[in-house]
């Protein structure tokens, strides 16, 4: 399958999904459903359609807090004229419900999933040893990113719920879902997996390392820029610290050779345009 890589902490695949019996076409036909993810007021945005949804009627969602609502849309007339349309509540389709409560489990399922140890994807030694090698280095973001498209569990889950999705709605919509990925050394990220709609009548995929979500074995937060290095730094281990030393070289900062200890304390400061960082051994 084709993977189309940008420049960043994003890269972006499409996957086909096979959907159930409701196809594109098929969502786009009575009823019209539209969404009110955390939107004020849903009467509001009814009024908004009713215009377009005159004697019939149509649905509201909010996938996020679980609600649907419908209404239809009717002529208002004053003086014999027409002046307007609003929305007058309604029942829901039957049907619609019951899409809309089978999403509802899909995407559930999935956030219990990710949520879980069983949604922990691990990351192999010879892909990245650390969370800090996310640091400065696009590659290790998109190869990252590889492994976490390559977990068939994770994906069947995701592609159930997008594929709801748009059967219900035509669209891909608010499906997102963060992951956390573990490195052997005991540091972990987030990542963060997106759907949207692609030309094709696909869904494609983006996979988005969140920065500043980083934290090493030893508790610190990984820094994703040159100017977040500043500060303090605690290290344990000799792994640890040569991993923070080559995240440095990568944004053009220098660290000077360290004494083979196991606690290294480092500073580092901002010097006009440059970064400075000195280290001292706690203990040896």
């Amino acid at each position: 399958m084709m993977k189309e890589r940008v420049v960043g902490v994003l890269f972006v695949v499409s996957i086909f999904l096979c959907f159930s019996s409701f196809s594109h076409a098929q969502s786009l036909l009575e009823p019209n459903i539209y969404t009110c993810n955390n939107c004020l007021s849903f009467s509001r945005l009814a009024d908004q359609k009713a215009s377009q949804n005159i004697n019939r009627r149509f649905h509201i969602v909010d996938v996020d807090k679980g609600v649907i609502k419908a209404y239809v849309g009717m002529t208002q007339i004053e003086n014999f004229e027409i002046i307007g349309a609003i929305a007058q509540p309604t029942t829901v389709d039957p049907e619609v419900k019951a899409q809309f409560d089978d999403m509802l489990i899909l995407r559930s399922n999935l956030l219990n999933f990710v949520a879980s140890s069983a949604g922990v994807v691990h990351i192999p030694k010879d892909i990245a040893d650390s969370a800090w090698d996310l640091s400065g280095s696009t590659k290790t973001i998109n190869d990252v990113g590889d492994v976490i498209y390559n977990d068939l569990d994770l994906f069947e889950k995701f592609s159930a719920y997008s594929g709801a999705v748009v059967s219900l709605l035509g669209k891909v919509v608010n499906v997102n879902v963060v992951v956390t990925v573990k490195f052997e050394d005991g540091s972990s990220a987030l990542y963060k997996i997106s759907g949207v709609d692609s030309d094709d009548g696909n869904v494609e995929v983006s996979f988005e390392y969140l920065e500043g979500t980083g934290i090493d074995a030893d508790n610190n937060t990984v820094s994703d820029s040159k100017s977040s290095f500043a500060g303090i730094w605690i290290f344990e281990s000799k792994d640890a610290i040569q991993q923070f030393a080559e995240a440095l070289e990568r944004q053009g900062i220098y660290l000077p050779p360290i004494l083979n200890c196991e606690n290294v304390e480092v500073s580092c400061e901002t010097s006009g345009n440059d970064m400075v960082c000195t280290a001292k051994s706690v203990s040896c």
